[in-house]
């Protein structure tokens, strides 16, 4: 992108979706091109086919973690992801959340067994697992360095997939490394930036 200007207000492409419209519900400058085009807030919701922060594979009574097979992104000898959550959501009502540990990968731990998680019992479903799980992230999202209207602004448009759609799945933070290595992006005057990115991995 050149010649991108920031203004107090700018013409938004129209649009009925939910997914395009709650991201614009945070109080931020508009960007604008000289095309005419803006936007109110931006992130990234493209396709591509990049291989996840971790490895999966689900036994009948367990989770198995595996650090990746390329780390070629880390440039540290170690990163660590700091946030993650196990999450299940029936079709019939009801689900189950845990927070987890944070998982530490090393630079020579390619495809190394990093941890091993119990599958959720019975006990553990219940009616106030999703806005348990919603206020978790929104707390870590603000504690990356999002504005708290950007966390509730992230969290609503991906609420389908995260808070709606059944099936058991991971949710994570992703790291810097791999955020800087994967997207990077150049800015031509001086600027604090702050990008926070979460991952998903749908596991049944």
């Amino acid at each position: 992108w050149h010649d991108v200007s920031l203004k107090a207000q700018a013409r938004l492409p129209q649009t009925s979706s939910h997914v395009w419209l709650a991201p614009r519900r945070v109080r931020s400058t508009a960007v604008a091109l000289p095309s005419g085009e803006g936007e109110q807030y931006l992130f990234y919701r493209g396709v591509a086919h990049l291989d996840a922060l971790v490895q999966t594979e689900l036994a009948p009574t367990e989770l198995r973690l595996r650090a990746p097979t390329n780390l070629r992104w880390l440039s540290t000898p170690a990163m660590t992801i700091g946030a993650l959550w196990l999450v299940d959501i029936r079709p019939s009502g009801g689900s189950a959340f845990r927070a987890l540990d944070p998982i530490l990968i090393s630079r020579d731990s390619a495809n190394r067994e990093l941890r091993r998680i119990p599958l959720f019992t019975a006990r553990e479903y219940n009616s106030d697992a999703v806005v348990a799980l919603r206020r978790s992230m929104k707390q870590t999202l603000i504690a990356r360095g999002l504005f708290e209207d950007e966390a509730e602004a992230m969290l609503a448009t991906w609420e389908s997939s995260y808070f709606a759609a059944p099936g058991l799945r991971i949710l994570y933070v992703v790291p810097q490394e791999w955020i800087s290595y994967h997207l990077p992006i150049t800015i031509s005057t001086r600027n604090e930036l702050t990008r926070v990115l979460i991952g998903r991995i749908d596991l049944a």
